[in-house]
């Protein structure tokens, strides 16, 4: 996706740092810097997006916002700030918004044995953190480390034991997920990277960011009597139909966060 609305809604450092195959990941410019944006601008883009959103959720959620969008009259102000659209609008069936966020398993070395994890991921919408990393390794004195790669990191160090083939469970830290392991050989190790699904719908972020009050809102708004702002105002004030309130938000967003680059160019 090549469009400007979607480059200041991530609103990260171009090029594409981790690659074109990372997940949900779009074309960013290479001139494009990563604005400072006001604080309500912030603070709706907190409820949004999470506190500290990595990559993956700002790209996961601008997918579904960029959706919402081209699926309403708003995409013709989507058009107005860049009239480049070289995508397909994906949908609700797009696979990377409905694949199964299975933990990703790789073995270390000659390392002949099998990890088994379980559980069901933690919801990531409140902290923002989808990519989740850890290193998982069998000691030499009957011990397994579990580190948390993903920042805050950590380390946790089990006893082990196999029996009837497996382990007991050991946490994956704030993933939600444990594992078993089949295997105390000293040196085993694995690394696992879990991709959390996000929980909250849009609608419902949509009535998270009416809680923050009045003059937040208004400032996102101002001037809400002229156009454009007459329009994404009256969206999200009067319409209650989901696409158009948090469309309405979310042009007023891109808008406001328009007006910071030009300022800052």
């Amino acid at each position: 996706m090549f469009n400007h609305a979607r480059t200041l809604l991530v609103n990260l450092d171009g090029p594409n740092n981790p690659g074109p195959d990372f997940f949900c990941e779009e074309l960013v410019p290479v001139t494009y810097r990563e604005l400072e944006l006001p604080s309500y601008l912030n603070r709706i883009r907190e409820l949004l997006f999470g506190v500290t959103p990595d990559r993956a959720m700002l790209n996961y959620r601008a997918r579904q916002f960029m959706t919402i969008l081209h699926a309403t009259e708003m995409e013709q102000y989507v058009l107005d700030l860049d009239s480049r659209i070289t995508y397909d609008s994906p949908g609700d069936h797009d696979p990377a918004l409905v694949e199964t966020f299975v933990p990703q398993i790789t073995q270390v070395g000659d390392t002949t044995g099998t990890l088994y994890p379980q559980g069901r991921g933690a919801a990531p919408d409140i902290n923002g953190v989808m990519l989740l990393q850890y290193d998982v390794d069998v000691l030499l004195d009957n011990t397994i480390e579990v580190k948390r790669l993903t920042p805050p990191s950590s380390s946790l160090v089990y006893d082990l034991s196999v029996t009837g083939g497996l382990s007991p469970a050991y946490m994956l830290q704030g993933s939600g997920f444990s594992f078993k392991v089949d295997t105390n050989s000293p040196g085993s190790r694995w690394l696992v990277d879990i991709l959390l699904r996000p929980q909250v719908d849009p609608g419902r972020l949509a009535a998270n960011v009416s809680l923050l009050g009045e003059p937040v809102l208004l400032e996102l708004f101002w001037p809400y009597k002229e156009e454009p702002w007459k329009t994404f105002y009256n969206l999200w004030l009067s319409n209650q139909e989901m696409p158009y309130r948090l469309g309405g938000l979310l042009m007023a967003m891109l808008y406001k966060t328009e007006q910071v680059r030009r300022l800052d160019a």
